[in-house]
Formats: C-alpha cells, structure tokens, sequence
C-alpha cells in the first residue's frame, strides 16, 4: 500500500497523459502476469539480494532471514536467468557453510 500510494504521488507530478501510461506500467508490473512484467518483477526482486550479497548477508543476518527464505524470494529469477538464479544459489550455501544465514 506504501509503494502505491508514493507512485501515486510521482504520478500525479507528470502531464496526464504520462500519469496514465505510467499507472498502466504499474499495474502490469504488479499483476506480474505479462512476460515483461515477470522479466522485471525478476529483476526487482534480485537487487535486495545483491545488496545483502555484497555486505555478507548483513541486513538478513541481523533480522534472521533464512536461506530457505531467501531462496524462496529469489524463484522467480530462475525463470529470466538460470544462471544468476545458480550464483544466487552458491552464494546462499556459501553464507550457510559460514554460518552468516542459517537454513530454517
């Protein structure tokens, strides 16, 4: 409800045409049904893990966010791209071996 309420507000700002276009990019993007909608919702989703990915898992550390969750957030990727999907995957083992995530 944040999210769309503060693309709501962004939207508003531009001529009406735009608003309207930009608010079909939107719904598509979150009813996820399009394949571009799915390409991008994949996209959107790898960001946060890259971020955690590059500070050792940091942030899910602290809020105890497990593999198996992390996996689960991840799936759609696999999708659009197999193999970031796998370095994904070896990534999440290799925080598990060190002990930066745990699994459940």
């Amino acid at each position: 409800q944040r999210e769309r309420a503060a693309a709501d507000r962004l939207f508003a700002l531009l001529p009406p045409e735009q608003e309207r276009e930009f608010h079909a990019y939107w719904e598509e993007f979150e009813q996820n049904e399009t394949n571009e909608a799915k390409f991008a919702n994949a996209l959107d989703r790898m960001q946060p893990f890259l971020l955690n990915a590059a500070t050792d898992f940091h942030t899910w550390h602290q809020s105890a966010v497990t593999a198996e969750k992390i996996l689960e957030r991840e799936a759609p990727v696999k999708e659009y791209f197999p193999d970031v999907f796998s370095y994904a995957e070896a990534c999440v083992n290799d925080a598990l071996k060190s002990g930066l995530i745990k699994e459940r």
